[in-house]
């Protein structure tokens, strides 16, 4: 396993094929995203969006979608399979493309990886920057999970496994976890086995957990009205023992 970029991003988004490998099960954000933006119309912005897992389906449904993400590796996979996407390399907290969108969509708990409210700040302002008049904003996040958060270093388990795209053979992540609960950020580890390599290769990600109540006021504050909240993808109503937290928003001003 190398990812072909070194950057100040996290590790696992400097490789798009191996993203595009660890990911591939990932299926069951597709149709929800898929009708929200047929019901939206064009034109779609999708921040973080990565190699295009959601982008290229909906531009294959006839939509016009405009792709961002900061890592070049993962555009240039997304390029691999659609060179017509529009996609540019941007950050998302100074973003301007000067153009306004109905539906901008920030998936996949993207947005857990800026970890200040600053930068959760900076984030919602690109939103609003470039949300039309009338617009909808769709974020989703997973809701903390207080027994996974309280789990010790010491508790090492399978993650989950994958082809390796380079023809290695079976991957299998191993991981453990250690929770700062002043900054509220998950840092994980995950260490990956793979075939003919003595040693695991080690990688991290640090996650920050919005809890329910806290991201509901952060989207108010920062001038949103929050349409929706789902728990799952079949637009279930949020609850407590919900797995995600899935905002439908329109701009308050």
């Amino acid at each position: 396993m190398q990812f072909s970029e070194r950057r100040t991003m996290e590790p696992l988004y400097r490789d798009g094929l191996f993203y595009d490998a660890m990911n591939a099960e990932v299926t069951r954000d597709l149709d929800f995203y898929l009708e929200e933006a047929a019901l939206a119309g064009s034109p779609i912005l999708e921040l973080a969006c990565g190699t295009g897992r959601l982008a290229i389906p909906i531009a294959a449904a006839g939509l016009d979608i405009v792709g961002v993400d900061l890592s070049e590796s993962m555009l240039a996979r997304a390029r691999q399979k659609n060179a017509q996407l529009q996609l540019h390399q941007a950050d998302c907290k100074t973003l301007d493309l000067e153009r306004k969108f109905k539906l901008v969509i920030l998936a996949f708990n993207s947005l857990l990886l800026f970890h200040t409210r600053a930068e959760l700040e900076a984030v919602l302002g690109t939103v609003k920057r470039h949300l039309a008049p009338g617009g909808m904003f769709i974020l989703d996040i997973f809701n903390p999970n207080l027994r996974l958060l309280t789990r010790g270093p010491q508790d090492l388990r399978l993650a989950f496994e994958f082809q390796d795209p380079r023809g290695s053979g079976p991957v299998q992540v191993m991981e453990t976890s250690r929770y700062d609960a002043q900054t509220q950020i998950n840092h994980i580890s995950w260490s990956f086995c793979l075939n003919g390599q003595p040693e695991p290769v080690q990688e991290t990600l640090q996650m920050r957990c919005y809890f329910p109540q806290e991201i509901d006021a952060l989207l108010h504050y920062n001038g949103f009205l929050i349409q929706n909240k789902y728990g799952d993808f079949q637009r279930t109503s949020f609850s407590a023992d919900a797995p995600a937290q899935i905002f439908r928003c329109t701009p308050s001003s």
